[in-house]
């Protein structure tokens, strides 16, 4: 039977019994969860209500929790979860029937948690600053894309591997290093408009075959 269905048959049982609905606050389980916001509910007295999940009740009713409920005629809302029924079970945030939702703190916003996951098919992160700090961080992407005016990294080693790489400067491309080795297992080709190889002291070419012009 359909919801609708459902609450037109509780009212026309109410309207046979002759009873006429109770205004006022009262606790009631949940017996069945029909959508996120409609709900079926059994109050202390044995009474069956279907009820809506207020706006303002944040946590989702579960089957089996105990609730507060405000009735007014055919209207009934759960305003809160008294007592969870599975304190085990992983409660629900949510504001009943909202499509988005905007959390906001005039200084200082901080979630905090052995364990924080955030799952989108898109996240945007806007910061005027933003700061990591981490014993480990593992990055895994299809693809990375980086737009940057300027770039200062400070690491105690640094190790790159793959398959291919390509590197591309406009201008001009400067390295300082305390000793520089290049092993390369294939050919090494350089080809510029001008070479220049200075030393203080000695330069030395070892090969099989050496040619020049």
């Amino acid at each position: 039977m359909r919801q609708k269905d459902l609450k037109l048959a509780r009212r026309a049982d109410i309207a046979a019994a002759g009873d006429v609905p109770k205004t006022g606050l009262k606790t009631a389980l949940v017996t069945l969860t029909m959508s996120d916001l409609d709900l079926a509910l059994t109050t202390e007295d044995g009474e069956e209500l279907f009820a809506r999940q207020a706006g303002s009740c944040l946590l989702a009713p579960a089957v089996g929790d105990k609730v507060l409920v405000y009735q007014d005629g055919d209207d009934a809302f759960v305003l809160s979860v008294l007592v969870r029924a599975d304190a085990e079970r992983t409660p629900d945030i949510s504001v009943p029937g909202a499509k988005s939702l905007r959390v906001v703190a005039a200084e200082e916003l901080e979630l905090t948690g052995k364990l924080v996951r955030l799952k989108a098919d898109k996240l945007a992160l806007l910061a005027e600053v933003l700061a990591q700090s981490a014993g480990s961080v593992a990055l895994h992407a299809k693809s990375v894309v980086e737009t940057i005016v300027e770039k200062f990294s400070s690491t105690r080693t640094l190790t790159v591997k793959a398959e291919n790489r390509s590197t591309r400067i406009e201008k001009t491309d400067t390295m300082s290093a305390g000793t520089l080795i290049q092993k390369i297992d294939g050919v090494a080709l350089q080809n510029s408009e001008i070479a220049l190889i200075k030393a203080k002291q000695d330069v030395r070419v070892d090969g099989e075959r050496i040619s020049l012009g």
